[in-house]
């Protein structure tokens, strides 16, 4: 069977403390159903598109929300909120699969700074980085952990947002199939599109925000150890084991970039 999968991404404003990027499976069939709900939700106040950015700013298509008249304080917020909440239940009611990836730019930058050939061999765009690992692991998903249909084997194919970068980030697809000859064989094409069309790539959007959110929550709390990922006070406990505020029934796993996680990239390409 195959599966598409929609990737986002997701930073704080100047991408000084963490770059995330969120992932969601679909079988292909599934979408079409998604796209529908999504965009009904959407028109019922007036947008064509979901963006997290936006909705946290009530910029953009979510500005009409400031509306004095029409939603009086807070009533704006309050009205953004259940719109994001009627969208995150679309997602709880479809079999989709959402993968988050977490970069904390502090230890990242460590380790490119401090480790022999880190700064060679691991990308000065985390985002690059975390999009390749977020594959790695969507194609663990597909292949390992969803049943093949009547024997046959589950492919993936992805599908980002149309950036100007786009066309570097699929040559960064190319090279990722050719140093992962055992992957490749299920992986598909990649496509960019633009994601205020496409309600899939919005969903991706949520998915990163998430991720991005969790970390930024624990860390700003003190809860982070910033040289490992992990969780002060919970011995060998990830980010995966705290309580999701969303997307609970669609949340597979969130990864974090630590110490350890670097050492095994970096040691992947020698």
């Amino acid at each position: 069977m195959l599966y598409r999968v929609f990737i986002d991404d997701s930073a704080d404003e100047k991408k000084e403390d963490v770059v995330a990027a969120g992932a969601i499976i679909g079988a292909h069939g599934v979408w079409a159903k998604i796209r529908q709900d999504w965009n009904r939700r959407l028109h019922r106040d007036g947008l064509r598109y979901f963006r997290s950015t936006e909705y946290y700013s009530l910029t953009g298509e979510f500005y009409r929300f400031r509306d004095r008249i029409k939603y009086p304080k807070p009533k704006g917020g309050e009205a953004a909120l259940a719109l994001r909440n009627d969208l995150d239940a679309i997602l709880q009611k479809s079999p989709v699969i959402g993968v988050g990836m977490i970069i904390p730019m502090g230890i990242y930058t460590e380790f490119r700074a401090t480790m022999p050939l880190a700064d060679q061999k691991i990308s000065s765009d985390p985002y690059e980085s975390a999009v390749q690992t977020l594959m790695f692991e969507c194609g663990h998903v597909v292949r390992d952990k969803i049943p093949p249909d009547r024997g046959k084997v589950n492919r993936l194919a992805f599908v980002c947002d149309d950036t100007p970068n786009a066309a570097r980030y699929s040559a960064v697809y190319a090279g990722f199939k050719e140093r992962n000859p055992r992957m490749a064989s299920i992986l598909g094409g990649m496509v960019h599109l633009d994601d205020k069309l496409h309600p899939p790539l919005q969903a991706a959007d949520m998915m990163a925000s998430l991720s991005k959110e969790l970390f930024l929550n624990h860390m700003n709390n003190g809860a982070v150890d910033l040289k490992t990922g992990r969780l002060l006070g919970e011995k060998k406990k990830y980010l995966p084991s705290v309580v999701l505020p969303r997307l609970n029934g669609v949340t597979y796993n969130i990864h974090v970039w630590d110490w350890p996680w670097m050492m095994n990239v970096l040691e992947a390409q020698d």
